[in-house]
């Protein structure tokens, strides 16, 4: 399954725009035409007293798939290079609620400032997924907040903390 998630997200790395990374309207997957689309609302990832990038949740209709999407602040790169950056998805009923990262990424200036994970968003029996990134293998995840692809609502905002990447750990409705 993750060989057929990597092929995708690299078809859809060109499908994807390169928006400014921010807070994304929710959209429900029923009004979604055939392609990407950001849901839900981003979350900033700060360390070392500035933002190191920002994690983002999209939504390809044409493969079914949720992607993570990182974005790497340049000034961030600039300062502080060869930090790696690992991003994906996960969902409570997913996995055993272990989340898929992949596509580590490091901040060299000069390296790719976007990349996408995803997985087939049919594997979630409640179709409720975040996007999280992680730095450093530092424990420290910021996740998107979480988007139910049902209804297109969230169900819980945007979130980050340490020593509790596991799914089951972070909060899964509205604070």
């Amino acid at each position: 399954m993750h060989l057929r998630a990597l092929a995708a997200a690299a078809a859809a790395v060109t499908a994807l725009s390169l928006a400014t990374a921010g807070t994304a309207q929710a959209q429900p997957q029923s009004s979604t035409a055939c392609g990407s689309s950001g849901v839900g609302e981003s979350m900033a990832y700060n360390s070392n007293g500035m933002v190191a990038g920002w994690i983002s949740q999209f939504y390809d209709s044409c493969t079914l798939y949720t992607y993570g999407r990182w974005d790497w602040n340049q000034d961030f790169m600039a300062a502080h290079p060869n930090r790696t950056v690992s991003f994906g998805v996960g969902s409570v009923s997913v996995n055993a609620a272990r989340p898929n990262f992949g596509l580590a990424m490091n901040s060299t200036p000069g390296n790719a400032v976007f990349g996408v994970f995803g997985e087939d968003h049919r594997d979630a029996g409640d179709n409720t997924w975040r996007a999280g990134a992680e730095l450093d293998s530092s424990g420290c995840v910021a996740w998107t907040s979480a988007h139910n692809y049902n209804n297109g609502t969230e169900s819980a905002g945007p979130y980050a903390g340490c020593n509790d990447w596991l799914m089951t750990q972070i909060p899964w409705t509205a604070p």
